[in-house]
């Protein structure tokens, strides 16, 4: 056989002709990075019972591997093992991995079924990105975290169940999936990242307005009204929630709200008015930028962060109260606010650059600030 083992690290295989079945030897601990990269012609890999680690890329692109058994001694699967294994139909995971690493399975368009172990905890970005053949799946009970574009394009999954230990779902985790009519949410999740569920029946067919998991998690406004009252119970908005909505005007938050996330308003071009609770405690990244109509905010006195870019490109916004509870502005707050003259009550600690591009901003509290620090 054509392997080169160093160490109990098997570097390279050498492809032989008319060679479509192959056997590890029992000194190999672990797989090295591309390994078997383009091994076209493997259809069958039996792996050694004491493996513990298969490397990045390690059999990316072997468009004829139908089968692997995967021993328990496994404990990584790094960065791509898999990726483009486009024969590769199921894979039983086994219970000694926490972690599916990204791009794993990426491209594996024959999938159609895969067991995953009890003791995952966190599935990678893109790690089972178009698995266009994958029906169902069946998610742990340990796991935490969905990472980005985890299943994004799995256009057979037609229904799944979120595990109840579930808090993060990434950002286009189930983008594109047609097919993904029945979505089960725990109660504990936390955070819905933007287009988590964008292009998925589920999200298409909801029948209400606003998507609310859990009764207290607003992860997206479908309609299409000027004025709107967000419902009570609600604590968090999720990232990106009315995104583009250009055509709202006003809207009233809940006494519940304590966050509001990344992208959650940006680019409503009509937005005037809108009522902060005092509940509310973070507002996220760009959460309000380009929201070109808004003229005024008064912040709530609980609020202690305003993340980056949060009010950029806020062209009409020509003052804002700061409230003494805040204990940070990120980076381009309010970059392209070009409009605003003046800011009361500017809290002490706060990021030089949260006003950059404000030519003309009055800075003389800040100033004071500065001199008072010195």
């Amino acid at each position: 056989m054509g392997f080169i083992i160093n160490n109990g690290i098997l570097e390279k295989y050498k492809q032989e002709k008319g060679v479509s079945e192959i056997t590890i030897p029992d000194n190999v601990t672990e797989i090295g990075s591309s390994a078997f990269k383009g091994c076209t012609a493997l259809e069958t890999i039996t792996l050694s019972d004491s493996l513990t680690e298969i490397g990045e890329r390690a059999f990316k692109g072997c468009k004829s591997l139908k089968s692997i058994t995967l021993p328990d001694s496994l404990t990584k699967i790094r960065e791509k093992a898999f990726y483009n294994c486009t024969t590769l139909e199921s894979i039983t995971l086994t219970d000694s991995l926490t972690v599916i690493y990204s791009e794993v399975f990426k491209g594996c368009t024959a999938l159609e079924s895969i067991t995953l172990p009890d003791s995952l905890t966190k599935i990678g970005v893109c790690a089972f990105e178009g698995c266009t053949a994958l029906e169902s799946i069946t998610l742990p009970d340990s796991l935490t975290k969905i990472g980005v574009c985890a299943f994004e394009g799995c256009t057979a999954l037609a229904s799944i169940t979120l595990p109840d230990n579930l808090t993060e779902i990434s950002y286009k985790a189930f983008y594109g999936c047609k097919s993904l009519k029945s979505i089960t949410l725990p109660a504990n999740l936390t955070k819905i990242k933007e287009y988590a569920f964008e292009e998925t029946e589920w999200l298409e067919n909801f029948p209400d307005d606003f998507v609310i998991v859990g009764n207290h998690l607003l992860i997206k406004y479908k309609g299409k009204q000027k004025d709107i009252i967000v419902p009570e119970k609600v604590t968090r908005i999720s990232d990106g929630a009315f995104s583009g909505c250009t055509a709202l005007a006003s809207i009233t938050l809940p006494d519940s709200l304590t966050e509001i996330g990344e992208h959650a308003f940006k680019g409503c071009k009509s937005l005037k008015s809108i009522t902060l609770p005092d509940s509310l405690t973070e507002i996220g990244e760009f959460a309000f930028s380009d929201c070109t109509s808004l003229a005024s905010i008064t912040l709530p006195d609980n609020l202690t962060e305003i993340g980056i870019g949060a009010f950029s490109g806020c062209t009409a916004l020509a003052s804002i109260t700061l409230p003494d509870s805040l204990m940070k502005i990120g980076y381009g707050a309010f970059s392209g606010c070009t409009a605003l003259k003046n800011v009361i009550l500017m809290p002490f600690s706060i990021n030089i650059r949260a006003f950059f591009e404000n030519d003309d901003f009055e800075y003389n509290e800040f100033k004071r600030m500065l001199d008072t620090k010195e």
